[in-house]
């Protein structure tokens, strides 16, 4: 690994560190009731769970690696996480549910973080950027 992918990788793991020891604000989705959300039989809990999901991956693919130059944004290299082209949702699901149980089942006070961390921490760790 080259010394600019290392600097990268510092800042990105600060920054999921901060993310992630920061408690959810009484108005922000946790964790845990993500999970709740996407571990449901109901179809109304597993819809909040999936556009939750596509939201913040959607919005963090987005800006990952974007620039202004002038008055235009402009499309860089994404550093945060690197998702196949045509993921299903159904896969982004199974992935952030599976992070989120692993987690909270060895630190179960993790799941009152906020689950746009949880998110963020899941695809970043199986879709890493190379």
């Amino acid at each position: 690994m080259d010394a600019r992918m290392c600097n990268l990788f510092s800042s990105l793991l600060a920054v999921a560190t901060v993310a992630f020891a920061l408690p959810a604000t009484a108005d922000q989705l946790t964790a845990g009731e993500l999970l709740g959300f996407c571990s449901a039989s109901d179809s109304g809990s597993n819809t909040v769970c999936r556009f939750f999901v596509l939201g913040v991956v959607e919005g963090v693919q987005s800006a990952d690696g974007t620039t202004m130059k002038g008055k235009e944004f402009v499309e860089g290299t994404k550093t945060i996480m690197c998702l196949p082209d045509n993921l299903p949702a159904s896969t982004m699901v199974a992935v952030v549910r599976a992070f989120i149980d692993g987690v909270t089942k060895h630190y179960p006070d993790d799941a009152k973080l906020p689950a746009v961390s949880a998110v963020l921490g899941a695809m970043a760790q199986r879709y890493p950027c190379r």
